[in-house]
């Protein structure tokens, strides 16, 4: 089930959700399931945006990270 997080993330962006909607409910779809999962999940549209969200991750709330559009 973990590979499959990408490719959740994936069709629910396809679908009409924004990155960070699509990680975050990635992420709780997995945690139902897996309730000691440690991780976390990036998404990027073509359009440049973006989301993160990740789980039992002390240092998420302070992650700073950055993305150049070329």
């Amino acid at each position: 089930m973990y590979a499959f997080l990408s490719f959740l993330a994936v069709e629910m962006m396809r679908s009409g959700r924004t990155p960070d909607l699509a990680c975050k409910e990635a992420i709780l779809r997995i945690t139902k399931y897996y309730p000691n999962f440690k991780g976390a999940l990036v998404a990027v549209t073509k359009q440049g945006q973006t989301g993160i969200t990740g789980n039992s991750l002390p240092y998420m709330d302070i992650y700073k990270w950055r993305v150049f559009l070329e």
